[in-house]
């Protein structure tokens, strides 16, 4: 009789803990966002599918990058740099510093929160280790309609493998992203 409660004393606490899982991913508690929850958030905070984010044809590393939503990207300096270690997992050692501007055509403010740089480098496409030095300084905050913003970021990039390089940018998971593509200094 004691282990039989046990057993039902268990299975009362599993379905009364699952019953509470449903109701946090309802309400966006828990780590989960779902859809009640994001219905009067940002675009930034829905959650994008695997497989469903898209990338539009790559420009050169000299043009602009249009997203498609008003707002433009383009690299306005590539330098060669000695890349700092300053983080945790970061190994110093030649790298590349971009300067990155983001114009906002669009007529409401763009939240800068949530940009992504991913940069890979060779015919392999390997991934290239963010450092943040030096100068290394991303975005953040707002970008008011008709305005314009700089970051820099820090790719520690062998300089025998930047003939093929591919910068992928994103702000938000609503829209694609944007590929420049080209050799580096």
């Amino acid at each position: 009789a004691l282990v039989g409660g046990l057993v039902v004393g268990l299975g009362a606490l599993l379905v009364a803990g699952q019953r509470a899982d449903d109701t946090q991913d309802r309400t966006g508690a828990g780590g989960t966002v779902g859809p009640a929850a994001s219905a009067g958030a940002s675009a930034a905070l829905e959650p994008v599918p695997a497989g469903e984010r898209r990338t539009l044809r790559p420009v050169p590393l000299d043009d602009t990058a249009r997203f498609g939503t008003g707002l433009d990207l383009r690299l306005t300096a590539l330098e060669p740099v000695d890349g700092v270690a300053r983080g945790p997992g970061e190994i110093a050692g030649p790298a590349v510093r971009l300067t990155v501007r983001l114009t906002n055509h669009t007529g409401r403010p763009v939240s800068l929160e949530s940009v992504v740089l991913e940069v890979t480098y060779d015919r392999a496409r390997t991934p290239a280790m963010t450092l943040t030095g030096p100068g290394g300084r991303p975005f953040g905050g707002t970008l008011a309609p008709g305005r314009s913003q700089a970051a820099r970021y820090v790719f520690a990039i062998p300089v025998s493998a930047r003939d093929h390089v591919r910068v992928v940018a994103s702000y938000t998971g609503a829209a694609p992203s944007v590929e420049l593509a080209g050799a580096m200094p």
